[in-house]
């Protein structure tokens, strides 16, 4: 990989987007708890924590949005963006999504993991069913355009930039660590593949649209997951390991990562060395 030729902000500017992001994220936390609580459905609790927590985050970074207004046009110049990179970013982000889901497949087929906590079910359950599509909406308002912009600017534009003297391998790896730590637990291995193929994609093609593409693309597919699908599938004790099964999962998360690989090094290709 060549070296990034994007400007490098002040440490004290990556420093005040991460607390800001930090702030903003306890908020919502709280006021999630407090709208779950209240009996509201947990995927509606969250998209509209977000919502309501938006304006304290842009009031928080509104001292960086009128110093740093250059910096970030910067960081969504379209040099090198075209077409086929465009569709290439959302095809990444397709096939992070398989990749993902078929290694959770192989896992569970090898016993390595459980596909439900607590439920034992030898067969296939699954049933599909979306809510009113105003409540989608929302979700897809908040996950797949609103946090893929934000989280890639703080990210990516900030955290990413400013480690790039450091080269490529520590710029990536920090910056995605970083960006693990902002989210659940539960999620942090997600996160961090997520994060270190949206690192690449910065590093090699030296604009946030391409990342800000694909996240925006691994996040709109649990919408029509999370929301509507209810699959359950978690093999009995004794009729695993499931050989068929996890060959066919193994290779499909072969497939699908070897060709992340190949247009993320063959469709993003720095210029500006």
């Amino acid at each position: 990989m060549v070296k990034m030729n994007s400007p490098s902000p002040p440490r004290i500017h990556v420093v005040a987007a991460l607390l800001a992001t930090a702030a903003t994220l306890v908020a919502r936390a709280w006021l999630q708890v407090q709208l779950v609580e209240s009996g509201m459905p947990r995927l509606r609790a969250s998209d509209l924590s977000y919502i309501a927590t938006l304006p304290m985050f842009v009031l928080l970074v509104l001292p960086l949005l009128r110093t740093d207004k250059q910096f970030i046009a910067q960081q969504f110049r379209t040099t090198g963006i075209s077409v086929q990179t465009f569709l290439a970013a959302i095809v990444i982000g397709l096939l992070f999504r398989v990749t993902w889901w078929s290694q959770l497949v192989a896992r569970i087929s090898f016993g390595l993991t459980s596909g439900d906590a607590g439920i034992t079910n030898a067969g296939l359950s699954f049933s599909y069913q979306c809510p009113p599509l105003r409540i989608i909406g929302l979700g897809i308002l908040v996950s797949a355009v609103l946090i893929p912009v934000i989280e890639e600017v703080v990210h990516r534009g900030y955290v990413q930039s400013f480690l790039k003297s450091r080269g490529p391998v520590v710029a990536i790896v920090l910056s995605s660590i970083i960006f693990t730590f902002f989210h659940r637990f539960e999620d942090w291995g997600f996160a961090f593949a997520a994060s270190t193929i949206l690192g690449t994609m910065y590093w090699l093609s030296g604009s946030l649209w391409a990342p800000v593409i694909t996240h925006a693309v691994i996040n709109f597919t649990p919408q029509l997951t999370w929301r509507c699908m209810n699959l359950k599938w978690n093999p009995s004790t004794d009729s695993l390991p499931l050989t068929g099964p996890g060959m066919v999962a193994l290779s499909v998360f072969a497939v699908s990562a070897a060709g992340m690989a190949w247009l993320l090094f063959t469709q993003y290709k720095r210029r500006d060395t």
